[in-house]
């Protein structure tokens, strides 16, 4: 037993694969949250005792996007009294040793530090409407961001790949059962017309999570990084398409599609392939009535494309002109925009809207106009970094994180034209954090580069 767990890679196997399935059959089968969580209560225990600290922080990865689905009311509750423990624990094992805080590249510090005036302006400047909870939650997302950077700067990436891709491999399990419960074409479209979201509670919170997910399996199969799975990695690559179309996300079709159409003409083998897919596509398309009314259905053609969304951009639009220099501050976006829209229906319907579906214009309600250009240029700079990694020989697994990368920050820009939670969060962190855990690749690959270069001169 001991031998077993001395050897790391060994207890990590056994911690993340095994008894996190172990809990997601329980999970499905029993569907009883308290069971759920004595069970995750003895691996935490278990992991903490017996292994180390790392492979907590592991399963936490894995685990927390399905765990919280089923409690709902209590989960953010309780992942933030985690985060709180993680915070202390972190913070003790940092005064113990003295090595240095490993700190992102200086180009996001500057875009944090803006970040966080704006936000400190608009509070001061909407002092009575200030909301604390809203402020406290992303001082904690903000930092996790950086606890997250210095945790994970040597921390094998296969085994962080692993966390991020365990919930979709068990929402697709999930997919595959309700698929089989409505066995035929209409429950398949029925299934689409309702939305599915898995565990992840929300349509747009599924979609949000396969938005990037996709792209970053879409490029481990082209830059062939794991060839010992490559068909594995394939058929769940395929799957999650079913997934994706299943939880009817437009924006997530544009985030997705737009990735990976940008990904393949980046890649001389498959270019030529992938366009010859998508005319074939096209083709059917227009000359096929049946295919086109399929996809008529399930991109709900014929609906308002926006999704209501252009009743929400607009009434977002007049709040800004009257609010463009401090905004309205953090966790008013709500109220403010319910009552700005235009008909007693519409307010009806969207009663319980949390922000304005846009990155830019949510950001520039909450602590003014500057937080467009500002967001902006976080997508530059990391789009920079990605480009600047490309220019040097990178080995084989550095190649493949930075091009997946590269493949996330298309999606997120695209997607961030139709949904705030993109990047910055201020509820529960998952599954936003995941992108930054992926993001956070091409910086460490970055600053490893700049300190060789100034080392050999």
């Amino acid at each position: 037993m001991n031998s077993i767990l001395r050897n790391e890679t060994l207890s990590f196997y056994l911690c993340l694969v095994f008894l996190p399935i172990l809990i997601s059959i329980i999970i499905i089968l029993i569907n009883k949250p308290i069971v759920s969580f004595v069970t995750l209560g003895v691996v935490i225990f278990i992991v903490i005792t017996f292994i180390n600290f790392d492979l907590l922080i592991y399963i936490l990865l894995a685990l927390w996007p399905i765990v919280s689905y089923y409690i709902p009311k209590e989960s953010t509750k309780y992942f933030w009294i985690i985060i709180c423990l993680f915070f202390l624990i972190m913070l003790l094992s940092k005064l113990m040793t003295n090595r240095r805080l490993r700190l992102p590249p200086k180009e996001l510090l500057y875009f944090f530090g803006v970040f966080w005036l704006l936000i400190i302006f608009s509070d001061v400047y909407n002092l009575q409407n200030i909301s604390l909870i809203d402020n406290l939650r992303l001082i904690f997302f903000t930092v996790l961001i950086f606890i997250f950077y210095d945790w994970s700067f040597n921390k094998p990436p296969s085994r962080i790949i692993l966390c991020i891709l365990f919930p979709l491999i068990i929402s697709i399990i999930m997919v595959l059962v309700t698929i089989l419960k409505n066995f035929s074409l209409m429950g398949f479209l029925q299934l689409t017309f309702f939305r599915y979201s898995a565990f992840f509670g929300n349509p747009n919170n599924y979609g949000n999570y396969l938005n990037f997910v996709i792209p970053l399996i879409f490029s481990f199969l082209v830059m062939k990084y794991y060839k010992r799975y490559y068909y594995i990695i394939l058929f769940i690559f395929i799957l999650s398409f079913l997934a994706l179309i299943i939880s009817n996300s437009r924006a997530a079709y544009l985030g997705v599609g737009s990735s990976i159409i940008i990904l393949s003409l980046l890649i001389k083998r498959i270019r030529l392939p992938v366009l010859i897919f998508l005319g074939l596509l096209i083709f059917v398309f227009i000359y096929s009535p049946f295919f086109r009314q399929i996809t008529n259905f399930i991109l709900r053609i014929g609906t308002d494309p926006t999704s209501g969304r252009a009743d929400i951009w607009a009434s977002a639009m007049s709040i800004l002109r009257n609010n463009y220099i401090f905004g309205i501050g953090l966790g008013n976006q709500t109220c403010y925009l319910v009552e700005e829209l235009p008909t007693a229906f519409s307010k009806h319907i969207m009663g319980n809207i949390m922000g304005a579906h846009n990155l830019y214009l949510s950001k520039a309600l909450e602590i003014g106009i500057l937080a467009i250009p500002l967001f902006l240029y976080l997508f530059f700079i990391l789009g920079r970094i990605i480009i600047f990694n490309t220019r040097s020989k990178l080995p084989l697994e550095q190649r493949a994180l930075n091009f997946a990368a590269l493949g996330v920050l298309i999606s997120l820009f695209v997607r961030s034209f139709f949904e705030g939670s993109v990047l910055i969060q201020r509820g529960g962190i998952f599954p936003v954090f995941y992108s930054w855990i992926i993001l956070s690749w091409p910086m460490q690959i970055h600053q490893k580069i700049r300190k060789y270069k100034s080392t050999t001169k």
